[in-house]
């Protein structure tokens, strides 16, 4: 549990600095989606959103990213 906490402690930092506080984390069926702000157009889907199996996992992909 420790892990996801400072995961999700690092994306918070980043979308209180960057984003206005805005972060968006949710789950479908199969897979977790992750994105600082709030998606809003398909530029967003496609570009800045991040899908993984585990929501640790898509909020280190953008961590990774390097765009943040």
């Amino acid at each position: 549990m420790k892990v996801i906490e400072t995961i999700f402690e690092k994306c918070v930092k980043i979308a209180n600095k960057k984003f206005d506080g805005h972060m968006t984390l949710y789950k479908f069926t199969t897979n977790w989606k992750f994105c600082f702000g709030t998606p809003n157009d398909l530029f967003d889907i496609e570009e800045n959103i991040y899908t993984a199996k585990t929501a640790n996992s898509a909020m280190k992909k953008a961590l990774k990213s390097g765009k943040y």
